[in-house]
């Protein structure tokens, strides 16, 4: 997984449905929000270089808390490989 000498976080302005959260380094920018699904909330993750939106529940994100460092930098490979 790349590591950045220069990560940088900052909140922003309050979105629709409350604050975002920026995460950026020189391989990514992302933004995180909380929002309202159904009768449920859910963290909007939106990559701003890709313009993609991803809804997460928090089933998906427990699911990720179980990945180990290796596996998450397989899925990385698998994901930049097929951008090519």
């Amino acid at each position: 997984m790349p590591a950045s000498s220069s990560p940088s976080t900052d909140a922003s302005s309050p979105g629709p449905d409350g604050p975002e959260l920026r995460l950026a380094n020189e391989f990514a920018s992302i933004r995180l929000r909380k929002v309202r699904f159904g009768n449920a909330s859910r963290i909007e993750v939106r990559s701003e270089r890709q313009d993609r939106t991803v809804l997460l529940d928090p089933m998906a994100l427990d699911a990720i808390t179980r990945l180990t460092p290796d596996q998450i930098s397989r899925i990385l490979t698998l994901v930049t490989e097929n951008d090519q």
